[in-house]
């Protein structure tokens, strides 16, 4: 399957016009070897006919990214199977590094006990990681 983000990605234009139809009172079906763009319901909360009209051209540039999504009921079906199954075996071996990673740290300070500030130094652990060193879990700005 290659990446999960470049695979998942392949389907994120159609999967964001299909997503702007429903909202604007559209609804999209596969007859006769194409795709329909039918009005839903007129009276729903929201319907804005300008706005469905402009939907529905926007919708025609992402013409093959949207068939492939609405024509290929089964594709997609076994699309989600892989890719979920991917996406716990990947979340299996994220646990186990995060969990390694907090073990490593632990052993790092057993060994090092004069070590109390951050493993990353005086600038504390970054705003993006997923998970905060044990001098830096309560204060993001513990020092070395």
């Amino acid at each position: 399957m290659g990446s999960l983000t470049t695979f998942l990605q392949g389907y994120e234009n159609g999967i964001a016009c299909i997503e702007t139809a429903y909202r604007n009172g559209l609804a999209l079906v596969s007859r006769e070897g194409s795709v329909k763009i039918i009005k839903r319901k007129p009276e729903i909360e929201g319907y804005d006919k300008e706005q469905a009209e402009l939907t529905t051209k926007m919708m025609r540039s992402e013409k093959e990214s949207i068939d492939t999504i609405v024509k290929k009921p089964e594709y997609i079906r076994a699309a989600l199977c892989k890719a979920s199954k991917k996406l716990y075996e990947e979340n299996e071996e994220f646990l186990s590094n995060l969990d390694l990673l907090d073990r490593l740290e632990r052993v790092y300070r057993l060994l090092n006990p004069d070590m109390k500030g951050c493993i990353n130094g005086e600038s504390g652990c970054p705003d993006h990681v997923l998970m905060n060193c044990s001098a830096c879990s309560g204060d993001n700005n513990a020092k070395t």
